[in-house]
C-alpha cells in the first residue's frame, strides 16, 4: 500500500512521461506505485539526460515515503528511459542509476537556504536512505539475499569522473559506520572488486571507524596505487605533528567559512585532517629573523663551489623547536640553490653548514637566463635588496591528498571550485613568499611538486616519503619547490634533493 503522498510524488517526478501520452503516463505511475503491468509503449528516451532538476521536492519525497519494493520499480524505469549514470559489472544498473539519483537529491547545494520544512523533509530522507535500507531496495529488486551485501556496497562505492561528494556522503556517517562494521567480512571482498578510485573512496569510509578493518587497512597501505597507499597509511600511522591553539583557530575560521557556504562538515573534516604545521618567512612576520636572501656565499674552505645561484641562507637555530613538520637539524644553515630557467626541473640542491665551522665567502661566475630577469646579477640584486626573513608559524593543508580528488571529482580542485576556493581565501592568504615544511601549494594546477618528485627520480625512496622542504614564490606566475626524501633530511643526507618550478608565463 503506499499513501496519497507518495502518489503525488511519483505522478509529479514521472510528470514529463506525460509528453509521450497520458495513458503511458498512468501506465507508467501504476507500475512504480503498485507492480501493475509495466507499458508496452515506453520512450527508451524518456529520462535522458537524468538525473537533473526535475521536481527536487517530489523526488525527495518519493525517497522519504515510497516502498522498497516501489523504488526498485522506480529504479527500472529510470533505466528502461535511458537514463545515464556509473555502470558496474558487479550492480544493475537500475540500481545504480537510483542509488546517484538518490545521493544528488538528498545531498544538494544551498540546502541551508530552503524553508524549515524542506529541510525537514529532506533529514527524514537522509535518515531513513541508510545502506541497509539499499539493500533493502536491491533485495526487493531481485538481488538475491546472499548478494545483496555486496551490491550495494558496490553501489555505494564505485567511482568514475564527476563530482563525488553528494555519493560519498550516502555512506560516510553514522549509518555507514554501522553498516561497514557489521559486514567487515565482505567489505574485504568488495573492496579486491574496486579499481583505485573506489578504493579511495573506500579507505575514506574506513578512515571515519578503522577498527573493524584494521587487516584491510594494512593491505591497502601496501597497494600497487601510490594514491591509495598514501592514503591508507595515514589512517594507520597519522600524523602526531601537534598544532598549536592558534593554529587550530586558524582552522575553526575555516569550518565556519565552508558552513556558511553550504559545505559539508564532513567532507571539512576529511580535508582539515591532512593539516599539518609549517613556517611561513616574509620581512612582516611576527618572529625571529631566519633567513637572507641571495649572497654572500659563505662556506667551509674544503667545501666545492657552487654551480648553482644561492637564493636563501636559513639560520636554523633561529628557528624554535618543532616549528614545522620537518626533522631540521636545530642549528647550523641551510643554504637552498637553484638555477631557475624557465624549466619545471633545476639544477639546484641544498648544503648544510653546521654550526661552528669556519667559513669563507665564494665569487661564484654565473651563467645562464634566469626567468624574468635580464642577468643572474640582476636576480642576485634583487635578493640582496629584500629585508630580512622573519618567521611566522602556519599551517597548510593538502590539496592534493587523495580525498580531495574523491570529494570533489577532479584532482587538484579545490581552487578550481567556487564554494571552496571563497573558503579558502576567507582564511588564507593567496600569496607566500615563503613556505618551509608541510604541503606544497600548486597555483598553476599541475599536481603535488613532492609526488611528482619521486615519479621523476628513479630512486628506490617511496613517494610517500617526500616531503618539502622549500617554496618560493619569487617569479611572476611561478613557484620553486625544493623536495628531498624524510630520511635524508633527518640524516643530513642532501644529494637527492629536487628542485623544479611550476610555471605559468
Amino acid at each position: 500500500m503506499h499513501t496519497e503522498e507518495t502518489a503525488r510524488a511519483v505522478r509529479e517526478v514521472l510528470a514529463h512521461v506525460s509528453s509521450i501520452s497520458t495513458g503511458v503516463h498512468e501506465q507508467v505511475v501504476g507500475f512504480v506505485l503498485d507492480g501493475t503491468e509495466p507499458p508496452t509503449a515506453f520512450a527508451s528516451d524518456a529520462f535522458a539526460g537524468w538525473p537533473g532538476d526535475v521536481a527536487p521536492d517530489a523526488r525527495r519525497t518519493v525517497y522519504r515515503t515510497a516502498s522498497p519494493e516501489a523504488l526498485a520499480r522506480l529504479g527500472g524505469v529510470l533505466r528502461d528511459g535511458g537514463a545515464f549514470g556509473r555502470t558496474s559489472a558487479d550492480v544493475p544498473a537500475w540500481l545504480m542509476l537510483l542509488v546517484d539519483d538518490m545521493a544528488a537529491v538528498l545531498f544538494p547545494a544551498g540546502l541551508a537556504d530552503r524553508p524549515a520544512l524542506v529541510r525537514a523533509d529532506h533529514e527524514a530522507a537522509v535518515a531513513r536512505c541508510t545502506p541497509q535500507f539499499l539493500e533493502q531496495i536491491a533485495h526487493a529488486g531481485g538481488v538475491p539475499h546472499r548478494a545483496a551485501t555486496v551490491t550495494t556496497l558496490m553501489a555505494l562505492l564505485h567511482r568514475e569522473p564527476g563530482p563525488q561528494e553528494p555519493l560519498s556522503r550516502m555512506i560516510e556517517n553514522a549509518a555507514g559506520d554501522a553498516y561497514l562494521a557489521q559486514h567487515a567480512d565482505v567489505v574485504p571482498r568488495v573492496v579486491k572488486r574496486l579499481d583505485a578510485a573506489g578504493q579511495l573512496a573506500a579507505v575514506a569510509c574506513l578512515a571515519r571507524h578503522p577498527e573493524p578493518h584494521s587487516g584491510l587497512v594494512v593491505a591497502l597501505a601496501n597497494s600497487g596505487s601510490v594514491a591509495v597507499r598514501q592514503a591508507a597509511r595515514a589512517v594507520v600511522a597519522p600524523s602526531e605533528e601537534p598544532l598549536t591553539a592558534e593554529l587550530h583557530a586558524t582552522l575553526d575560521r575555516f569550518r565556519a567559512a565552508a558552513a556558511a557556504r553550504d559545505i559539508p562538515s564532513g567532507t571539512v573534516d576529511q580535508w582539515l585532517s591532512t593539516a599539518r604545521p609549517c613556517v611561513v618567512l616574509s620581512p612582516d612576520g611576527d618572529g625571529p629573523v631566519v633567513g637572507r636572501l641571495g649572497g654572500p656565499v659563505l662556506l667551509p674552505p674544503d667545501a666545492p663551489d657552487p654551480e648553482d645561484h644561492l637564493i636563501l641562507t636559513l639560520d636554523l637555530a633561529a628557528f624554535p623547536q618543532g616549528v614545522s613538520s620537518l626533522p631540521l637539524p636545530s642549528d647550523g644553515h641551510l643554504l637552498l640553490l637553484a638555477t631557475p630557467e624557465l624549466e619545471r626541473v633545476l639544477d639546484g640542491g641544498v648544503v648544510y653548514v653546521p654550526a661552528g665551522v669556519a667559513v669563507e665567502e665564494r665569487k661564484v661566475e654565473l651563467d645562464y637566463e634566469p626567468y624574468a630577469y635580464d642577468s643572474p646579477e640582476d636576480l642576485d640584486a634583487e635578493l640582496r635588496g629584500q629585508p630580512e626573513l622573519r618567521l611566522e608559524r602556519a599551517v597548510s593543508l593538502d590539496a592534493h591528498h587523495p580525498y580531495v580528488g574523491l570529494a570533489l571529482g577532479r584532482p587538484g580542485g579545490l581552487e578550481r571550485n567556487d564554494a571552496w576556493a571563497g573558503a579558502i581565501n576567507d582564511t588564507w592568504p593567496t600569496f607566500v613568499p615563503w613556505q618551509i615544511g608541510g604541503t606544497a601549494r600548486d597555483h598553476e594546477g599541475w599536481g603535488d611538486p613532492v609526488l611528482g618528485s619521486a615519479a621523476e627520480l628513479d630512486w628506490a625512496v617511496e613517494p610517500a616519503d617526500w616531503v618539502l622542504l622549500a617554496q618560493w614564490e619569487g617569479f611572476p606566475m611561478a613557484t620553486v619547490y625544493w623536495t628531498i626524501p624524510r630520511q635524508d633530511l633527518a640524516a643530513l643526507r642532501f644529494d637527492r634533493v629536487l628542485v623544479q618550478m611550476y610555471a605559468n608565463p
